[in-house]
């Protein structure tokens, strides 16, 4: 039975980037949505443009920790399959199936009651429409990309997501531009069309994700594929995939509370400048999920193998292309940051406000760098199978060296590039932590494997 992901060298950088790049552009894809609909929006109104960046923090935060965790099943797919198990493959997609449809009635709580209390009160008149319906909406994303396409990432087979994530984009861009705006017979909905663009859009890739799953599966016969609820298996999922999800959790909260605080304690020339230097943070944000993702996947497979020398040679491959991948993104961030800005620009923000965005946009390449760093280490350290560890560190680190920090640099300096910087050192920090732990436990687990070796030599 064939365990490599690939036909490359196992934990080679060939081996790393033939199972990233399908993963970073699918990313890249996803995160076009929120691109896309900030700048149709930047060309409709300031106050849309603000409305709806303050109300996708929230969004992103639940998202994103629910996505996180129901792509831990990309992980244990990863593992099963290293292991050689198949068969177990589609029961760990299926116990995030029904993990996703129990997220309704939580979700919908969550936009009719909280939404409101969310938004600051003069972005809350359009910001608190487009929230609600994103909100109640996430399961259908969620599903899609952390849990459907897990089946195909976990076993290095990325470009049936690659696919889904390029065409659901297409489709929101197009139909962002006509509902903002009203085009031809459809009517002009501004903010609230770009909401309703982002939805369709995601149920179109829902659909062609379980397409995609039926054609695989007719091709690739699996028996004793389990439907139904295991709880066992959900609550191995569950203790493995909390603590990451958790932990970005805690980081897209950190992003929604600065939205809001810096709202009312920065200037408008400073906010405009953050939130224009977020966007383009979050539009290069998929160069750290899909790196990291893959990271996850190959330490994982190495896992179920039981091949510890081998996650060794993934951590040396990653830190190598965490270099190359940092030198084009300064690129577009320090050297020619110039078609980004402007594209993002409200049409009454004044020129001389560029030399702050500059400034932002250095920070952002920092936070890049260390954010792709300390997931890295987080994802080998999750594969390993130590994820309480990761939520202990975050509860103790977060607080100490982000939250406070950018909190205090916001309400007393009124300096939003200090706040950046603290995040900066938080990421830095953390990573240091979980790479050294990583490299304990692999030590640990290779000991064990050769004084075993010489046992039974000896015997």
């Amino acid at each position: 039975m064939n365990r490599q992901l690939t036909r490359h060298a196992p934990g080679s950088m060939r081996e790393l980037w033939s199972i990233a790049w399908p993963l970073i552009i699918a990313l890249a894809a996803n995160l076009l949505m929120v691109l896309s609909d900030r700048i149709v929006l930047a060309r409709f109104s300031t106050e849309a443009f603000q409305s709806q960046a303050a109300a996708m923090q929230w969004w992103s935060m639940a998202y994103y920790t629910c996505l996180n965790l129901a792509a831990i099943s990309r992980v244990m797919v990863a593992r099963f399959n290293g292991e050689g198990a198949k068969e177990k493959m589609m029961s760990v997609v299926w116990q995030m199936i029904w993990f996703c449809l129990a997220l309704f009635p939580l979700l919908i709580v969550l936009a009719i009651w909280v939404a409101p209390l969310l938004i600051a009160p003069d972005l809350r008149e359009l910001g608190v429409p487009y929230l609600r319906i994103l909100l109640i909406t996430i399961p259908i994303p969620t599903a899609t990309f952390g849990a459907i396409t897990s089946y195909f990432a976990g076993q290095g087979k990325n470009r049936y997501t690659l696919v889904v994530a390029i065409a659901s984009n297409v489709l929101n861009l197009i139909l962002c531009v006509l509902l903002v705006y009203g085009i031809g017979p459809f009517p002009r909905l501004g903010i609230i069309g770009a909401a309703v663009g982002t939805v369709m859009a995601q149920i179109f890739g829902l659909i062609l994700a379980v397409c995609f799953l039926l054609i695989f599966k007719k091709r690739h016969p699996i028996q004793q594929t389990q439907h139904r609820w295991d709880f066992k298996l959900f609550r191995e999922m569950w203790d493995l995939g909390l603590p990451n999800a958790l932990a970005c959790g805690f980081n897209w909260t950190l992003w929604s509370l600065m939205y809001q605080i810096a709202a009312v304690h920065v200037t408008r020339d400073q906010f405009t400048a953050f939130l224009i230097g977020h966007t383009i943070f979050v539009s290069l944000s998929f160069l750290v999920d899909g790196v990291s993702q893959s990271v996850g996947v190959i330490s994982a497979n190495a896992y179920g193998a039981k091949d510890w020398t081998l996650l060794h040679g993934i951590r040396r491959s990653w830190l190598r292309f965490l270099v190359i991948e940092s030198i084009p993104v300064f690129f577009i961030l320090i050297v020619y940051p110039q078609p980004l800005i402007f594209a993002l620009m409200p049409a009454d923000t004044s020129p001389e406000m560029f030399p702050l965005i500059r400034q932002m946009l250095f920070f952002m390449w920092l936070l890049l760098a260390a954010i792709c760093y300390a997931s890295s280490c987080r994802a080998t350290l999750t594969a390993l199978g130590d994820s309480k560890f990761i939520l202990f560190c975050n509860t103790v680190l977060y607080p100490v060296f982000s939250i406070i920090p950018s909190c205090l640099a916001l309400r007393y300096t009124h300096n939003i590039i200090l706040a950046a910087a603290s995040w900066v050192l938080y990421n830095i920090v953390s990573g240091i932590i979980y790479h050294a732990r990583s490299l304990v436990i692999i030590d640990r687990r290779q000991a064990q494997l050769s004084g075993a070796k010489c046992h039974c030599q000896a015997a």
